[in-house]
């Protein structure tokens, strides 16, 4: 939260005293009043003062997490691909021979995953658990397979099926990314 807020005041964030307050009253409102309050920040080592340092911090670092958030765009360069995972390397050439030698990857891929068909769906960079996937899927062209990439999760092999400049993100996706803006943000600031 220092970081942000930090990060906030070189952004040009100026602290309102009046957001400050209100804040403070809505605190005092929803734990049952001034009294109460009074007590929660005996218990906790607070008086009025630190309290209010704290909710400045709080307030600058939220105003700083959401700038960061809102700067990730709602499009970005994305693959579609299917993916076949086995668990042996063995089993996976094997797979990849059939595909090389004019075997349907599709067909192949619903046998292995008949619920998704192998669908990855649109992912962009940054996304996908399994970075060797997805560094394998932005080097191949439209229509291409990879060779076998081992993961923790097995063996796979992708096929690009669409591929993008300015897919919009799914909601997950969007999430995810402005997660790891605000992770990376944190981390270069640290």
């Amino acid at each position: 939260d220092v970081l942000l807020k930090q990060g906030a005041e070189a952004s040009g964030y100026q602290q309102d005293p009046n957001i400050l307050q209100q804040k403070l009253e809505e605190i005092t409102n929803r734990i049952g009043g001034t009294s109460v309050l009074d007590s929660w920040m005996q218990k906790n080592g607070y008086d009025i003062d630190s309290l209010k340092k704290a909710l400045e911090i709080s307030i600058a670092a939220a105003w700083m997490r959401d700038k960061i958030v809102t700067e990730v765009p709602s499009e970005a360069e994305q693959i579609h691909a299917l993916q076949i995972l086995v668990l042996s390397e063995p089993e996976a050439q094997g797979i990849l021979q059939q595909i090389r030698t004019g075997a349907d990857f599709a067909t192949i891929a619903e046998q292995y995953d008949p619920i998704t068909k192998g669908d990855l769906g649109w992912f962009p960079r940054g996304y996908l658990l399994q970075p060797a996937v997805e560094e394998a899927a932005f080097s191949l062209q439209l229509g291409a397979t990879s060779d076998v990439i081992t993961t923790s999760s097995g063996y796979q092999i992708i096929q690009v099926v669409e591929r993008e400049d300015n897919h919009p993100l799914s909601p997950e996706a969007y999430a995810a990314l402005q997660r790891a803006a605000l992770k990376n943000w944190i981390k270069t600031r640290k």
